[in-house]
C-alpha cells in the first residue's frame, strides 16, 4: 500500500489522487488517526483508470457503509452544545452506552461512532438513531436524512 496523504482535514469528505496510469486499477483503503489512535482501515470501492477519466465498481457493502457515516457526518453538524447535551442524556437514559464512555464524548459524531462501536446503530440498523433523534426534538433531521437514507436505492 502507498501513502497518498498522510494529513487531510477532518472535514474533507473526498481526495483527489492525481498521475495515475491509465487502463490501471487502483484499490482504495483509508483510516483516521487522532490522539485516541489509529482506526480499522475501510475498504474502497475500486477504480479502474481509462482514456475519459475513471470507472468505479462499487462494493454494495462498503458503498452503504460510506454513506452511513456520511450521513451520520451531516447530523452532527447540525448538532449544537444543547442538543448534544440533550442526546447524550437520552443515551444514558437507556444505557446504550456505558457512562465512563459517554462522558468522555466531546461531539455528536463521537456518539455516534460509540452507538455503532454498541452496534447499537448500523447500516442495516437506524431505529435507535431515529429514535434517539426524535426523543431530542429533532424531527428535521430524521426526515432530512434518516429516512432518505433508508429508502430503497
Amino acid at each position: 500500500w502507498t501513502i497518498v496523504s498522510d494529513h487531510i482535514p477532518p472535514d474533507d469528505t473526498s481526495y483527489n489522487v492525481e498521475n495515475l496510469n491509465q487502463g490501471t486499477t487502483y484499490y482504495f483503503r483509508v483510516c483516521a488517526e487522532n490522539a485516541v489512535g489509529t482506526s480499522e482501515y475501510l475498504e474502497s470501492n475500486f477504480i479502474t483508470t481509462t482514456e475519459e477519466g475513471a470507472s468505479s465498481s462499487k462494493n454494495p457493502a462498503v458503498s452503504g457503509e460510506t454513506e452511513f457515516r456520511e450521513m451520520l457526518s451531516k447530523i452532527a453538524k447540525e448538532i449544537g452544545k444543547d442538543d448534544l447535551k440533550s442526546l447524550k442524556e437520552e443515551c444514558d437514559v437507556y444505557l446504550l452506552i456505558p457512562k465512563g464512555d459517554l462522558e468522555k464524548r466531546q461531539s455528536a459524531y463521537e456518539v455516534f461512532q460509540s452507538l455503532r462501536e454498541q452496534t447499537e446503530i448500523s447500516v442495516n440498523n437506524t431505529k435507535w438513531l431515529e429514535k434517539l433523534l426524535k426523543n431530542i426534538r429533532r424531527h428535521d433531521l430524521v426526515e432530512k436524512y434518516v429516512l432518505p437514507f433508508n429508502e430503497p436505492h
